[in-house]
């Protein structure tokens, strides 16, 4: 979970270095987010569900 998030939190990081405004970067920050954890969750199945 912290890979997933620290990924997340890499990619947006390179992309204001860059220059792009927040502005920009939010909209994918999200859409990538989502489907991260969506993934994420699927692939973690039913681990320590009761």
């Amino acid at each position: 979970m912290l890979g997933t998030r620290n990924a997340l939190m890499s990619e947006n990081i390179r992309r204001l270095l860059e220059g792009e405004t927040a502005d920009a970067v939010y909209p994918d920050a999200v859409v990538n987010a989502e489907q991260a954890f969506h993934l994420l969750e699927r692939g973690l199945g039913d681990y320590r569900t009761r």
